[in-house]
């Protein structure tokens, strides 16, 4: 998506500390805590025109928010 220049969105639902260690750089990132990220203040940050890329340490939250499992969903 990069390399092709496509518009998309990083959405890091990493804990705040975490981030403050290893969080992203890239321009367009989203910083919003899995537990949080179901809150419909956060849900209207998330743009629905663009893809959006979900990251964490490992995946496992990443994919919780993705699919909805674990999220109260």
């Amino acid at each position: 998506m990069i390399k092709k220049k496509e518009d998309f969105v990083i959405l890091d639902v990493r804990t705040p500390q975490e981030q403050s260690i290893v969080g992203s750089t890239w321009k367009n990132t989203l910083n919003i805590p899995m537990h949080e990220v179901f809150k419909p203040e956060n849900l209207s940050k998330i743009p629905k025109d663009k893809k959006v890329v979900v990251v964490c340490h490992s995946g496992e939250r990443a994919w919780a928010v993705v699919t909805g499992e674990g999220c109260g969903l």
